[in-house]
Order: structure tokens, then sequence, then C-alpha cells
């Protein structure tokens, strides 16, 4: 099954709900695969920047999801690693946008 957005929101209700385990595995496998992405993104720059910036943007406005709704829950581990992943990311995106 392919993770997107939605998966983000199935796991705030799990976590509203009181199943941590099954949130955190959600939480934790979407952080992967937008660090992931993130680090992809990177290759591109400076010369094609532009065409991966709205790509980029997202997924560090999934980041920041991410640590905010584990800040929520005290899930610190998780949220820390979200926003150390997103801010490190974050400054070289800065330079980025058109």
């Amino acid at each position: 099954m392919p993770y997107n957005y939605f998966n983000l929101l199935m796991a705030e209700k799990y976590y509203a709900a009181g199943a941590m385990e099954q949130a955190n595995a959600i939480m934790e496998r979407m952080t992967d695969i937008h660090e992931e992405k993130l680090a992809y993104f990177e290759q591109f720059y400076p010369q094609r920047a532009r065409q991966v910036s709205d790509r980029m943007g997202e997924s560090l406005a999934l980041m920041q999801f991410i640590s905010e709704t584990a800040t929520r829950y005290d899930q610190e581990e998780l949220a820390d690693r979200a926003w150390e992943i997103m801010s490190r990311h974050y400054e070289h995106f800065g330079a980025w946008r058109p």
C-alpha cells in the first residue's frame, strides 16, 4: 500500500484512540519516506531546483505535520527526529524558492 497524506490522518486517529504503536509505525514510515525524498531532491540543487521545489515543499510540510502531531501525543523522539530532518533540509529549500 502506498503511503500518502491520508495515512498521516489515520495515524492521528490511532493516537487519539490510544493506539500508539500503530500510529508510530505509520508516522515513522512516513518520516523515512520523506527523509529519502528530501535527500533525493537535494541532488537537483542548484541546476534543476525549480523543477523539484514544489515536491520538496510538500515533503517539508509533511515533516512539520509529523513533528507537531507527534509532539501533541507525547511522542517526543519521533517529533524531534522529524523536526531535525525538516530543519536541516529547510535551510536549503529557502535558497531554492523561485
